[in-house]
């Protein structure tokens, strides 16, 4: 069984704190799940020291988390130990390296049978959770608050899914929040503009609502505080959720799924204020963001669900449902150091394992929003995140839907850049080509990741000349020549000689740049419209940035009641089986719903575990 971080970490802490304490020599290697996979250790010792230490992490973000790679092993190797401060800035990765080391020390001291006999593990609960991200922990919190036993399965090593990643904003609009923000006329008189042909039947009460909120509050100008309202949020909701795949199908938005936890927003909120999460000053409509973002909100969630009771198993990939004689689900079988084990439920089985769209195989199989998407385009989420509870209950009866919308983010060419470096090429490029070299979308704006998702493997070459160099290094000196050996940016003396570093086209992207030049000078482009330019393409370097949008978040999977109840094709609930959160369809739509989403997550997880207790 895995050992849990904490007692491994105890163990080999005290292991390393007199290294000249006998180790047996050898190599050792341990990995430990960072911010995007896996960092893997490994290190030599003597019969009295440590004598070597490397890294790898390819996955972990460029320039951030490759930073801790780099410093760390230099100073574990000078400490003799783990205990040393992780890199300001990347605390994911450094906790990842540094448990991987503590575990590397622990074997190399013998500490790690000790360890493994000191952790108690049970292998049934009264419910079984499987993921430790917002959804499951909520759920693990509130399945433990009503007397029950759990146990929560965690394919990595951390918990916090992908709400860890993300900006940690959820839904606050109460009067405090609202009084923050000061008056939003000119943000709320839209509303007015508004007919019930704008909206589905079941938004009319809402539209009716905020109509008349509206026009009241326009005309008492002694109301300082912002207006807001659950109507609003849920007309909000609806014209950024809607969309259509395409061949024409639309997205599915489930009203009452959704409106019954955006009604408990004020609750959700003021229960995480509560347990300790902190908010920055509100900015914005509808939702706030912790001081500290996901991180903090997952630390929050991870200490609440702990604290009522719930046991966090990590390094634990469930890979089937158990059911009984009766169909009800009664367990989970998971993989444990190549070993199959199986999980007893006593009463429910949650299962919140996050999106598939780390699933590249998965995601090109079933999308239908990207011509160019294909098993090339990436991911931004943990490397975890590949369907496993969609295709778990799917195999029990639950009915899937939605499967084909996937919602993307735009990084450089396979995730080798950041979202924020990808806006500085964007922002710094003359003109935008596909693979193939030729432009494809009126390309002043600074982002193209709409258009290129319809591109081959989704990738838009940003491409310009020396304007374009000067630029990036005027907003970070070094950054060109950076991008450049990560594989992202490409220079040529000539404009033929980065094209063929960059595997573009170069005759016809020779072609495509002429005939730009040629609008610039005649201030017109009658292929996009185009009407503002800055500058021809003429001067070396000639510059080429891959930016590439890659897959973000998946918003199909399986079919839930208001109870949290996972159904099957026939509307029927499967017995013991209840879901929440990414691996449930039909509450974000076309497009992830920021603020709304994370609340409807943590409330459906309450709800899928204070359900659980009660299954018969």
């Amino acid at each position: 069984m895995k050992k849990l971080f904490a007692l491994l970490l105890t163990f080999a802490l005290l292991c390393s704190t007199a290294y000249a304490a006998a180790y047996t020599p050898g190599v050792y290697t341990a990995s430990e799940f960072g911010m995007n996979g896996d960092v893997t250790v490994t290190m030599t010792f003597s019969d009295a020291q440590i004598t070597d230490v490397t890294v790898a992490g390819e996955k972990e973000t460029p320039g951030i988390g490759t930073l801790v790679l780099d410093a760390l092993p230099a100073a574990i190797l000078e400490a003799q130990s783990a205990d040393v401060d992780a890199v300001s800035g990347a605390t994911i990765t450094s906790e990842a390296l540094l448990k991987a080391a503590a575990a590397c020390i622990a074997q190399a001291a013998g500490s790690e049978a000790d360890a493994q006999e000191a952790e108690e593990t049970a292998l049934q609960a009264d419910v079984i959770v499987v993921g430790a991200g917002a959804a499951g922990l909520s759920a693990a919190y509130a399945a433990a608050e009503k007397g029950a036993s759990v146990i929560v399965l965690e394919a990595n090593g951390r918990s916090g899914g992908s709400a860890i990643l993300s900006g940690g904003n959820l839904n606050g609009f109460n009067e405090e929040i609202r009084e923050a923000l000061g008056r939003n006329d000119k943000d709320v008189e839209v509303y007015l503009n508004y007919t019930a042909d704008d909206f589905p039947a079941e938004y009319a009460g809402d539209l009716a609502a905020v109509q008349a909120d509206v026009k009241a509050y326009l005309a008492d100008p002694s109301i300082t505080a912002a207006y807001d309202s659950v109507e609003r949020v849920m007309l909000d909701h609806y014209n950024k959720g809607k969309g259509k795949d395409l061949d024409g199908v639309p997205a599915t938005l489930d009203y009452d799924y959704i409106r019954k936890a955006v009604e408990a927003n004020e609750e959700i909120y003021q229960w995480l204020v509560s347990e300790g999460v902190t908010f920055k000053a509100p900015t914005t409509k509808h939702y706030v963001t912790p001081n500290n973002k996901g991180a903090e909100l997952m630390g929050v969630l991870l200490n609440t669900a702990e604290k009522a009771g719930a046991q966090v198993v990590y390094n634990t990939r469930a890979v089937e449902l158990v059911t009984d004689e009766n169909g009800k689900v009664s367990g989970v079988t998971a993989v444990v150091d190549g070993k199959n084990v199986t999980y007893s439920a006593s009463k429910g089985v949650v299962i919140a394992t996050g999106s598939f769209s780390a699933n590249l195989e998965m995601v090109a199989e079933y999308q239908n929003v990207g011509k160019g998407i294909s098993t090339n385009t990436g991911s931004s989420n943990p490397a975890t995140n590949i369907g496993d509870g969609i295709v778990m209950a799917e195999a029990v009866g639950a009915k899937l839907y939605d499967m084909q919308f996937v919602g993307f983010i735009w990084r450089g060419y396979r995730s080798l850049a950041t979202t924020a470096e990808a806006g500085v090429l964007g922002g710094a490029k003359q003109l935008a080509v596909n693979e193939e070299g030729k432009r494809f979308v009126n390309d002043a704006a600074a982002n193209v990741q709409g258009a290129a998702i319809q591109q081959t493997d989704a990738i838009a070459n940003l491409v310009g000349d020396k304007k374009m160099y000067d630029a990036i290094e005027a907003n970070t000196a070094g950054l060109a020549a950076d991008l450049e050996a990560r594989g992202v940016l490409f220079m040529g003396d000539t404009l033929e000689e980065a094209a063929e570093k960059a595997g573009v086209d170069a005759a016809a992207l020779a072609e495509t740049v002429a005939a730009f030049n040629a609008m610039v000078e005649n201030g017109s482009d009658p292929d996009f419209g185009r009407t503002e330019f800055n500058g021809q393409v003429l001067e070396a370097p000639f510059v080429i940035a891959k930016a590439q949008a890659v897959n973000h978040l998946t918003y199909g999977g399986v079919a839930t009641d208001l109870d949290a109840r996972v159904l099957r094709e026939d509307g029927s609930a499967i017995p013991g089986l209840y879901a929440a959160g990414d691996v449930v369809a039909g509450f974000e739509g076309y497009a992830h719903q920021t603020g709304e989403c994370l609340t409807i997550v943590m409330y459906y997880g309450r709800l899928a575990g204070e359900n659980a207790v009660a299954e018969n």
